[in-house]
């Protein structure tokens, strides 16, 4: 069974990996000029995703990161799935800053080899709402310190997605109880 999982696991990621070469083309994807690692580490509760095959019924979705000793951040990925009483996931990529200039831009390693570019693309000065988002726009993340956002934050927060190329009608709210 464990085996079949981690079977699955590998066929997404490479899948992951093949599409992100396949996307529409556009200009590389901005991020914010520059993130306050440590301010950054902590909870972050997932509002909205463009969900993948590990999460696509998540319920309870938080994202938690840890500087760690060496430098890189260890990152706990929880939720419950398809519903609020579901089973506990919890997945542990750690990642790697990739641009030390601005640590806007991390290598997400699930599973050996394979990473995911993750790209912070939004981050308010108060560090309480982040956007994530992946260079082929297919995948995005928006996250705060709290389980709830204000329908105008959420509103604006998904136009900026969409005049950057993400393809909105994919996202979906993350319920939380």
């Amino acid at each position: 069974m464990m085996r079949n999982r981690l079977f699955s696991f590998a066929a997404v990621l490479l899948g992951l990996a093949f599409f992100s070469g396949c996307a529409t083309r556009h200009e590389p994807l901005r991020t914010v000029d520059f993130v306050d690692i440590e301010r950054f580490m902590g909870r972050w509760y997932v509002i909205a995703h463009t969900p993948t095959a590990f999460d696509r019924n998540a319920y309870n979705a938080v994202e938690e990161y840890r500087l760690r000793d060496d430098g890189r951040i260890a990152t706990t990925f929880s939720f419950n799935a398809g519903g609020f009483e579901g089973r506990e996931r919890v997945f542990n990529p750690v990642a790697t800053v990739r641009d030390p200039r601005t640590n806007a831009r991390w290598d997400m390693q699930f599973l050996w080899p394979f990473q995911a570019d993750f790209n912070v693309i939004y981050l308010d000065g108060m560090y309480q709402t982040t956007v994530i988002g992946h260079p082929n726009r297919r995948f995005a993340w928006i996250m705060r310190r709290e389980p709830f956002i204000e329908p105008t934050e959420y509103a604006d927060l998904i136009l900026m997605l969409q005049t950057r190329g993400f393809d909105v009608s994919l996202m979906r709210l993350v319920p939380h109880g």
